[in-house]
């Protein structure tokens, strides 16, 4: 394994798989939280208990759990496929960003769509204020997102098998999230439509739908006018216009 000394740096994985520093390290954190949360949550030592989201938990002031809960994937089959999204798209977000930008965003949005997530529990959503959330899959959404944005003709193959641009991908993962939602309850899914929102806002993908919604409505409305106006102008004409059977009609008055 060779790197950079600098966190910014690049670095191998067995000589084969070259990423910037900072997505090794949050994979790593990752991995060694999960593997040691599962452990000692089977040992009886309460590791992700203490560092799992719950919003009521937050509100008593356990504020750090705002951003631990996303490094415990209790599910093996998850992790791997956390550290093969972080590998394909958090590397392109990261040469793009940079890597305290890249590191800003995801921890940033962590703890913003957990803060909005306990703000809804405490103000909006009685039944959100005590469910737990865990796992790095919503910042992993808001990542794909903004990867599906910086790159919608770019070619994926979802699940290492169906072909997807990456303009497909942004409603995939809305889709997948919404479908989740209706077989799981919307409440544990919260911060993972925040976080989508958030980064759809922060990419400007949300203004240039908004500023495309709108541009449609003027057209539909353009549409409108000059099918309106062609009517009318084509009644004026007709009633303007002759009849050349005027001639042979008798008259309607007799003198």
């Amino acid at each position: 394994m060779a790197a950079r000394a600098r966190f910014g740096g690049q670095m191998t994985v067995a000589g084969r798989f070259p990423m910037p520093i900072v997505v090794f390290v949050l994979m790593a954190i990752t991995v060694v939280m999960s593997i040691a949360g599962a452990i000692c949550e089977r040992n009886g030592i309460p590791l992700v208990q203490k560092g799992v989201f719950v919003p009521s938990l937050v509100w008593q002031g356990e504020v750090w759990r705002l951003v631990t809960w996303i490094f415990y994937e209790l599910s093996p089959i998850n992790l791997v496929f956390y550290v093969v999204i972080l590998y394909w798209l958090g590397r392109d977000l990261a040469n793009r960003w940079g890597s305290l930008r890249f590191i800003a965003m995801y921890l940033g949005l962590a703890i913003a769509c957990a803060a909005g997530t306990a703000l809804i529990g405490k103000f909006l959503w009685t039944d959100v204020y005590s469910i737990p959330h865990f796992g790095s899959w919503a910042v992993t959404d808001g990542l794909i997102i903004a990867w599906a944005v910086y790159n919608p003709n770019q070619q994926i193959n979802l699940y290492f098998v169906i072909p997807v641009t990456g303009k497909a991908l942004v409603w995939i993962t809305i889709g997948g999230t919404i479908l989740y939602a209706l077989f799981e309850g919307f409440g544990g899914f919260v911060p993972h439509f925040l976080a989508e929102a958030m980064m759809l806002l922060y990419v400007g993908q949300l203004r240039r739908w908004f500023l495309r919604f709108r541009l449609q409505r003027m057209e539909n409305q353009k549409k409108r006018y000059v099918n309106n106006v062609i009517r009318l102008d084509r009644e004026e004409e007709r009633k303007s216009k002759p009849d050349p059977d005027d001639d042979r009609k008798p008259p309607k008055w007799l003198n």
